[in-house]
């Protein structure tokens, strides 16, 4: 998979996810390999992913949006945040 994460000021895009793990309006949600196409609203909390390799980050969000689509998964963030792992 791929996960692209985009704000006002930055773009960062990331190969080779296994999965990612992010806070909802409605809870966590945890996305694998071909999921079905979603758009979900990004609550506050840590957003975690994992590379192929098993290598986890995690950081902190507050706000934004996720849109699901053929293995894409973008992250645009409304909201400022720190670095993003």
């Amino acid at each position: 998979m791929e996960l692209i994460f985009s704000s006002i000021n930055m773009e960062k895009k990331i190969e080779n996810i296994l999965y990612v793990d992010f806070p909802s309006n409605n809870g966590r949600l945890h996305i694998l390999k071909d999921h079905d196409n979603l758009i979900s609203l990004l609550g506050k909390g840590t957003f975690e992913y994992s590379l192929a390799n098993n290598e986890i980050h995690k950081f902190d969000v507050e706000e934004g949006v996720v849109l699901i689509s053929n293995n894409k998964i973008n992250v645009i963030l409304t909201k400022n945040i720190g670095d993003i792992a």
